[in-house]
């Protein structure tokens, strides 16, 4: 093989290698790279738990819910919820959720009724509250706002 030939072929393995470095390196340095559902409260999510006080099993998610129906607590891995971090685990999140965490860099308004309707709690970005009388268990959406 010739000296231009080696080079070229040799400068094209340098790019190839080099982009799929720096595509590696870009998605795992993303701060909003994280993995919704995973039983970790990380940023840019919000977590609702089944007890009050960051209590039992949680939904971590990094998107608007128009319903809660079809989700499900699953055991905290974060620690939040102390010694019951799987208290709740398997059950729905409707009208079962009593407190949550915002990690996120917006504001969350969780909802009495699907939809994003009805009576509603406004969690502060990077706060966590436990839900007002209205909302505890009873509670079926939420949505980010104020980003």
């Amino acid at each position: 093989m010739s000296l231009k030939r080696m080079t070229v072929v040799g400068a094209v393995t340098l790019a190839v290698l080099g982009a799929n470095v720096v595509a590696a390196t870009g998605a795992a340095a993303s701060p909003t790279a994280t993995i919704a559902k995973d039983g970790w409260c990380d940023t840019e999510e919000v977590c609702l738990y089944y007890n009050s006080n960051l209590g039992g099993g949680m939904l971590d998610v990094t998107y608007n819910l128009l319903t809660y129906v079809t989700e499900d607590f699953k055991c905290s891995l974060d620690g939040s919820g102390g010694l019951d971090i799987c208290n709740g685990s398997g059950s729905s999140v409707w009208n079962n959720a009593a407190s949550v965490r915002n990690k996120s860099r917006c504001d969350v308004v969780i909802y009495y009724n699907t939809g994003q309707r009805g009576p509603s709690q406004l969690i502060p970005r990077f706060s966590w509250a436990n839900l007002n009388a209205t909302l505890k268990n009873n509670n079926a959406s939420h949505k980010f706002v104020n980003c």
